[in-house]
């Protein structure tokens, strides 16, 4: 299916703090990279209840920055980076998503969804005047509890410089009809999507950024928690076919879509983080995709 190869820094990598849930990364190979560490702690207010949730819960993290001996930008090691966000209408202990700013060694805006102790990280940031696409794997790991309000957080991440090429994230949610049980499968759900487009800021589309994108399509003969796959249409920024495949919370897309009259292909990595069980009805998703000529 020529899926997008994923952009996993390193193997075994903690990745536990900022109540997110796991967004795929994905690695555009659009120009050179630097592959850095950032660890630190943070706080989160509300704090995360044992039971129940935290309404739209402030984050906000403090950490250093360490760049490999041979990164373009080794010399910026030590450097402090922080982190000032927001978190979901619900986020608990075991998962949460939002979004916020990033400042010092760089700047700019990214999201996060937390799946457990794993968080995943992507946007976009300046780094002296460069537009970079920053992803990152990282472990949340609370030191308090009932309410947890305070977390310690290490991540590998990467700096790729977009260039000229079309790399885009996509962060909404939808729905699956039937939904997929604890146990046993659904038959051929009808799955369903809204989201909003963000592309880099050179982008050759920079402009469409926060437009609506949609997918409909159906799931396999035996869709469960676990795994599923299918295919269906876009509609909106972007038209066209794509199918995907889902392993756990890692959900892969490929295929073509048209933009401003013209046909490209699509690959994207995403994180498939359910709302609801038993059966599962809702989710959320949050990509990193790449437009190809």
């Amino acid at each position: 299916m020529g899926l997008l190869k994923k952009a996993r820094i390193a193997a075994g990598i903690l990745v536990p703090v900022l109540g997110l849930a796991g967004v795929c990364v994905a690695n555009a190979g659009t120009g050179p990279s630097d592959i850095f560490s950032v660890t630190g702690s943070g706080a989160i207010n509300p704090g995360l209840p044992t039971t129940g949730c935290a309404v739209h819960p402030a984050v906000t993290f403090a950490g250093t920055v360490t760049f490999t001996p041979n990164s373009r930008n080794a010399n910026l090691s030590g450097g402090s980076l922080t982190f000032n966000g927001t978190g979901s209408a619900c986020a608990t202990v075991t998962q949460d998503s939002g979004s916020g700013t990033l400042s010092g060694v760089f700047s700019g805006t990214v999201s996060f969804v937390r799946s457990g102790n794993g968080v995943q990280v992507t946007g976009t940031v300046t780094l002296n005047g460069s537009a970079e696409f920053v992803t990152a794997d990282c472990e949340f790991v609370p030191t308090n509890a009932n309410p947890t309000t305070a977390y310690q957080l290490a991540c590998q991440a990467e700096l790729t410089d977009t260039g000229s090429s079309d790399v885009v994230s996509v962060v909404g949610g939808g729905q699956i009809n039937p939904g997929l049980p604890t146990t046993g499968c659904a038959v051929d759900p009808a799955v369903t999507f809204a989201g909003t487009v963000t592309f880099t800021p050179n982008s050759r589309n920079a402009n469409l950024s926060g437009s609506l994108v949609t997918f409909n399509g159906t799931g396999s003969t035996c869709g469960t928690l676990t795994q599923d796959s299918g295919s269906g249409t876009l509609g909106g920024v972007f038209t066209g076919t794509v199918s995907f495949v889902r392993e756990g919370n890692e959900v892969q897309v490929a295929g073509t879509a048209t933009l401003n009259g013209v046909v490209h292909t699509i690959t994207a990595d995403c994180e498939f983080v359910p709302t609801n069980f038993n059966p599962t009805t809702a989710y959320q998703l949050a990509c990193q995709a790449v437009l190809g000529s």
